[in-house]
This record gives C-alpha cells, sequence and structure tokens, in this order.
C-alpha cells in the first residue's frame, strides 16, 4: 500500500498488450489511470469512452465497467485508491475523463520508487514513503481534494464536453470562450491552469480522438470525416491529425 492508512491499495507502470480485456462490478476501490501512450475503450452500461495519451481517468468505487484494448498497446500509470476518507471528493462525481498534465510526473516517480524499493539501503523505506505522498498529493491536486478547483474543473469540463458533442461546428476561441462564460483570455488562463493544455491544443485533441472513432467504419471518407469534425477539407484534417497524433489518418486506419 501507499501512503497513511493505506490511501493506496495498488500502483505501477503498466504495459498493457493484444489481448487485454477486464469487467469489473462494484469493488471496495477507485481506479485512476493516466494513460501516456497507446489507446483504451471503456464501456459503462451504454456509453463509451476512449482514454488517448495525456488522459486522465477516474472510475468511481461504485462503477460497473468493461474495459479492453483499443490499439496495439496501451500504456497506463495504475492507481487502486482504498475507499477512504481522504478520496472522499470521488463519490460525489460521476466518471471523469479529462485531459490531464500530471500523467508524465506520476510515471517518473513511480519508476523512482520502485528503483528505490529494490536498492540494498537501510534508508529505502523513508525515500519510498516520500515519493509515494508525493504521488498521491499530486493525484489530490488533480481531483481537487486540497487545490479548491472543484468548480472551475466541472465549469470547464461541462464547456469541453459540449465542444466535444458538436465538433461540427466552427468553434474559435471566441465562441468557446462564450460557451464558457469567460473572457477569451481568462480563458485561455484557465485552460491552462487546469489541463496545462491551450484551448486550441484541447480542441485538436477532441477532434482528433473522433477522427480515431469514426476511422474504424471503413465507409466514411476523409471527406464526410472533415465535415463531422469541423475541418473545410481531408487535406486540413490530414494535416491535423499528423501534428496531434503523429501519423496521417490514412496510416492510422491501415494499422486498425
Amino acid at each position: 500500500m501507499l501512503g497513511n492508512k493505506g490511501a493506496c491499495q495498488l500502483a505501477s507502470v503498466s504495459y498493457l498488450k493484444t489481448g487485454y480485456h477486464i469487467r469489473r462490478s462494484q469493488r471496495n476501490y477507485h481506479i485512476l489511470f493516466y494513460t501516456f501512450s497507446g489507446r483504451g475503450k471503456i464501456t459503462i452500461g451504454e456509453e463509451i469512452k476512449y482514454c488517448t495519451p495525456g488522459s486522465f481517468l477516474c472510475l468511481p468505487a461504485a462503477v460497473s465497467y468493461d474495459m479492453i484494448l483499443d490499439d496495439t498497446h496501451w500504456n497506463v500509470v495504475l492507481f487502486h485508491l482504498s475507499d477512504v476518507r481522504r478520496w472522499k471528493i470521488i463519490k460525489t462525481q460521476n466518471v471523469i475523463l479529462r485531459p490531464s498534465e500530471i500523467g508524465p510526473k506520476l510515471k517518473d516517480l513511480m519508476n523512482m520508487y520502485l528503483d528505490e524499493t529494490l536498492i540494498p539501503n537501510p534508508n529505502k523505506t523513508d525515500c519510498a514513503d516520500l515519493l509515494a505522498e508525493l504521488m498521491l498529493k499530486l493525484i489530490d491536486r488533480e481531483l481537487g481534494a486540497t487545490s479548491g478547483n472543484n468548480q472551475l474543473r466541472e465549469r470547464l469540463d461541462s464547456c469541453w464536453r459540449k465542444v466535444s458533442e458538436s465538433l461540427e461546428k466552427d468553434w474559435t476561441l471566441k465562441s468557446i470562450s462564450k460557451q464558457s462564460k469567460f473572457s477569451e483570455r481568462h480563458f485561455i488562463r484557465v485552460c491552462k491552469e487546469v489541463y496545462g493544455k491551450t484551448p486550441s491544443q484541447l480542441l485538436s485533441e477532441a477532434k482528433c480522438q473522433r477522427i480515431c472513432e469514426l476511422l474504424k467504419n471503413p465507409d466514411n471518407t476523409l471527406e464526410r470525416i472533415a465535415a463531422d469534425v469541423g475541418y473545410q477539407s481531408a487535406y486540413i484534417l490530414s494535416n491535423a491529425f499528423k501534428r496531434t497524433i503523429g501519423v496521417r489518418p490514412t496510416n492510422y486506419r491501415r494499422a486498425l
């Protein structure tokens, strides 16, 4: 266990491969996933969510789900958080899936923690405990349990959900910030504060996540997909997808 009073039952850096499939009903711990490469698919009742690089997923203990690999691999930092008072805020929220900037930090800290537990040093426990608590502090901050940012996070999450549900619209910084009821300048600042990314980056990622879903249907041409996600042409879509995902959509489709 990590942290005081058994706050975390399990933590690992996991490299998931083809064939990974897990189904869970209610349990006595909450699950957190930080995806740093690859892609996973989560089915919760009728709803399907996709975990892509840079995303944070939180599944409260009461939620039942089905989880499978949706790529050639899915590499994550994984935590099973005990259902204790420290994480009571999770019970007040639904399933969370959003961009996050702390995943790489957690991955580095986890590797340091594992290295520390393996070295033959009498003081290794103290160092390992400090690293463990630092990881949990970062999770505290992400969840808003100690930062006081819950209302801001919920307001931004609501805004970006609405954007993601209507990507065919011609979304601009002005229209998205208006949706959030923030000024453009303040909207840029709070997006960087909460997500660690600019509105432009968040919009591109939302579009590319949708493109990945649409590419699975061979009947969807790039022209049709471009119209569905608000790009003026297949050429513009292809360039934007390459900048965000690292490959052309045609190459991505061939690899499916």
